[in-house]
């Protein structure tokens, strides 16, 4: 409300912009998303076909004076949504999965590509740091597989694997890896509420080393009723109606 305005930065017809951040005091940190393909059984599908290819470096710098526009040095070949087009009784059916990709961690960002073959962090100083690379997750059966960065410490990183087939679910399948950074080597992993019985955690919110869900009133209420709750988060529920706001779970990683 007691903004000032500072300047318009226009942004080129031949760019598509999906995230945008504020790297430091001079650059903004834009993710380009124009005509990139889609998963169409098994296969990258374009909007249209006589679409060129997209952008291979998916990342780039606007500097917030000039609005001057540079590409990040990281390149990726064969890039695609987080998209599946398929066909659910004769109809069109979409399933989305998550696509972000700027994560905080320690003073950088990590920065997410589904296609790339390794992942990287930016510094505000805009150092490039190589931080992962992509899993052998499964087998060619399984199809293709979009790896997202989810948070880093100096031990571990999570990273969230979508699975970019139509298993007839109404979403995506996901599984969550644990990767230790020391030893290199990954792990199935899983973030479980050991204070609510059966719960699925959403996507969470990053910021650095913490993670943040949020749990909606009238979905603890239930489970209070159907006795899925105990601990910390039994005793706040207790407190609770349904026109209350949301509870957010703080996770911590070391």
């Amino acid at each position: 409300m007691d903004g000032r305005y500072k300047r318009s930065l226009p942004i080129p017809d031949s760019i598509l912009i999906d995230d945008i951040i504020s790297l430091n005091g001079r650059f903004l940190l834009l993710s380009e998303m124009r005509n990139t393909p889609f998963i169409q059984d098994g296969e990258l599908k374009k909007y249209a076909e006589e679409l060129p290819d997209p952008n291979p470096y998916p990342f780039l710098l606007m500097d917030k004076e000039t609005g001057k526009i540079e590409a990040v040095p990281v390149r990726s070949e064969g890039r695609f949504q987080n998209l599946v087009w398929t066909m659910r009784e004769g109809k069109p059916f979409i399933l989305v999965g998550r696509q972000q990709h700027f994560f905080p961690a320690s003073g950088k960002y990590l920065l997410s590509q589904p296609a790339a073959d390794t992942l990287y962090a930016i510094s505000p100083s805009r150092e490039l740091v190589p931080m992962f690379a992509r899993l052998p997750l499964t087998k060619e059966k399984d199809g293709k597989i979009g790896c997202a960065l989810m948070a880093a410490t100096s031990r571990i990183m999570l990273v969230d694997a979508v699975f970019l087939k139509d298993e007839g679910m109404n979403q995506l399948k996901r599984q969550l890896y644990v990767y230790d950074i020391n030893k290199k080597s990954p792990a199935v992993g899983s973030l479980v509420n050991v204070e609510f019985e059966g719960y699925n955690n959403q996507y969470p919110v990053v910021s650095d080393n913490k993670l943040y869900f949020i749990l909606y009133p009238h979905v603890l209420l239930e489970a209070k009723e159907n006795h899925k709750l105990s601990g910390k988060l039994l005793e706040i529920t207790e407190t609770l109606d349904e026109e209350d706001n949301p509870v957010l779970v703080e996770v911590e990683l070391y």
